[in-house]
């Protein structure tokens, strides 16, 4: 999972207009770093999004979601004549599913490396289970 470093306050410092933009250029960035026919992106909420990459081990889920992170926070966003930086933070859960009667364990365990990286000062990846 992949959300935008405070969001809000890209909408109430730039505009809607402006977070409408950002939503735009996260989801463009993020479908340029998948790379293979059954990998998916997915708007998750206001300003999170969940990739799916089947048959990839926790180490390359981590390596794609540091370079979805680097390659936003080396982005910039022009609109009216005003630049805006922005960051990614990233939760990434590996597993094989065997259980499809819970669908959610994923989203959640992911979730949660989210928080973790949010709580631990954003703009990085952590991954489930959380680091001590």
């Amino acid at each position: 999972m992949l959300d935008i470093d405070h969001f809000k306050a890209i909408n109430d410092n730039f505009g809607h207009l402006t977070g409408d933009q950002t939503i735009q250029t996260t989801a463009n960035i993020i479908k340029e770093h998948l790379k293979r026919p059954l990998d998916e992106v997915a708007r998750y909420g206001g300003e999170e999004f969940v990739v799916l990459l089947p048959n990839t081990p926790l180490e390359g889920a981590l390596i794609i979601a540091e370079q979805i992170r680097k390659a936003a926070a080396n982005t910039d966003i022009i609109v009216a004549g005003t630049t805006i930086k922005f960051t990614l933070s990233a939760g990434v859960f590996s597993a094989v599913a065997e259980d499809v009667n819970k669908p959610s364990l994923f989203t959640d365990y992911a979730d949660k490396a989210l928080y973790h990286a949010k709580q631990t000062g954003r703009n990085r990846v952590v991954s489930y289970p959380l680091p001590d």
